[in-house]
């Protein structure tokens, strides 16, 4: 398999791990997508540091499949976590924030936390 046959500190590692979640996550094998992501996000926050947008992507792969798999507190956690890089990185990029805030916003929905899914649409709506 290509994964095992790359060197640990690979630029393409992460990447390779994106794809073969992705492929799990087609196949609805949640848990195997979760750790490949789980597995490019590590590597990601240890090679990408100065490109945060990857580690805010791979925060946000992650909550989505914690969303999927019904973990609604675990997801949020991982979205707040890629807000807020975003919120510190990227402070101008609206179109991205309010797309973490709108996920944010279905998870409450899924927690049936209506009062919260609305305030988070709002500030979806607000930044853009």
């Amino acid at each position: 398999m290509l994964i095992k046959s790359l060197p640990s500190n690979h630029s393409d590692l992460a990447g390779a791990y994106n794809v073969v979640a992705r492929v799990y996550l087609e196949k609805n094998e949640l848990n195997l997508a979760l750790e490949n992501y789980e597995k490019a996000y590590e590597i990601r926050q240890k090679q990408s540091p100065s490109h945060p947008s990857l580690i805010v992507a791979s925060l946000h792969n992650i909550a989505n499949i914690l969303r999927e798999k019904k973990m609604f507190d675990s997801a949020l956690d991982y979205f707040q976590r890629a807000f807020q890089l975003e919120e510190t990185t990227y402070p101008n990029d609206r179109e991205q924030k309010a797309i973490i805030l709108q996920n944010m916003e279905n998870t409450y929905l899924e927690k049936d936390d209506i009062d919260t899914a609305l305030d988070h649409l709002l500030r979806a709506l607000n930044i853009v």
